[in-house]
C-alpha cells in the first residue's frame, strides 16, 4: 500500500489524469499514466475521483478468467469458481485457503510450469511448498479447464474494450480498466453495469457475475478526464 501511494503521488493534489491504455501480448488492456494495476484496490478507491469530485465504484467480474473458460466451453458460470476448486482440494491435507488457491489456479491457468514455480521459490518470490502449486494445477486440469489458452485472455480484453466504448457513448467517460474490473464515477455506475452486461453477452452469449466495490470515507485527490481520446485510431490498431 505504501508503494501504491508513492506511485500515485504525481497524480495527486486535485490534478486530473489523462490515462492511456496498452494492449498486452496476452490480450489484456492495461491502464497506464498512472499504472492502476500496480496499486492495491484500497489505494485506487480512496485516491481516484470523477472529474467533478464524484466517488468511484469498481465493478469486478467474479472469477473472470475461469468463468470465461466455462462460458466458452458451454458450461454454466459460477459466482465463485475458486470455492469449487477449494472443495475439490479438501482431501489433499494441504494448508490451502481461497486466496492461495486463486493465486496458484490463475498461475497454472496462464501456463506456469513447475520449473518456473521452483525458480520463484528459490528467488523468495513464492513461499508455498511446490506440492501446493502442483495440487492446485492438477485440480484446474481435472475440473476441465484448458490451461494456457490465450483465447480466454483475449476475450477478457475485448469485454473490457467494449465496456469502455459503451461508457464513452453513453456518458462521455471512458471508465478505467484494471484487468477484469471497470472503474467508473459513482453517478455513472448503472451505465457501467449495463456496459459490462452488454459486452459480456456480446462476447460470450452469457452474463458474467460481478461485484460492486465502493468507499465512502476518503478525500478526493485525483480525477478522470471526461471526453477522453480513448478509441483513437492508434489505440484501436494495437
Amino acid at each position: 500500500a505504501v508503494r501504491g501511494w508513492r506511485s500515485l503521488t504525481p497524480y495527486m493534489f486535485e490534478k486530473n489524469i489523462s490515462p492511456s491504455w496498452t494492449l498486452g501480448k496476452n490480450g489484456w488492456y492495461y491502464t497506464s499514466k498512472p499504472n492502476l494495476q500496480h496499486l492495491s484496490k484500497i489505494v485506487r478507491m480512496s485516491s481516484l475521483r470523477g472529474l467533478d469530485g464524484e466517488r468511484i465504484v469498481e465493478l469486478d467480474l467474479s472469477g473472470c478468467q475461469m468463468n470465461i473458460a466455462r462460458a466458452m466451453s458451454g458450461r454454466g458460470v459460477l459466482r465463485d469458481p475458486y470455492e469449487e476448486m477449494l472443495a475439490a482440494l479438501a482431501g489433499k491435507n494441504l494448508k490451502l485457503d481461497r486466496k492461495t488457491v486463486k493465486h496458484h489456479a490463475l498461475s497454472a491457468f496462464c501456463g506456469r510450469s513447475v520449473a518456473n514455480y521452483d525458480y520463484y521459490v528459490r528467488q523468495g518470490k513464492e513461499t508455498d511448498p511446490r506440492e501446493c502449486f502442483i495440487a492446485v494445477r492438477d485440480t484446474v486440469v481435472e475440473l476441465g479447464y484448458l490451461v494456457n489458452d490465450v483465447r480466454h485472455r483475449r476475450a477478457q480484453g475485448r469485454i473490457m474494450l467494449e465496456a469502455m466504448r459503451y461508457m464513452v457513448k453513453h456518458t462521455g467517460y471512458t471508465g478505467l480498466t484494471v484487468f477484469d474490473s471497470l472503474i467508473a464515477p459513482e453517478p455513472t455506475v448503472e451505465i457501467a453495469e449495463e456496459a459490462l452486461k452488454e459486452s459480456c453477452y456480446r462476447e460470450l452469449g452469457v452474463l458474467l457475475p460481478f461485484t460492486k466495490n465502493s468507499i465512502h470515507d476518503s478525500s478526493p485527490v485525483s480525477g478522470f478526464k471526461k471526453n477522453s481520446s480513448f478509441g483513437a485510431p492508434m489505440l484501436l490498431q494495437a
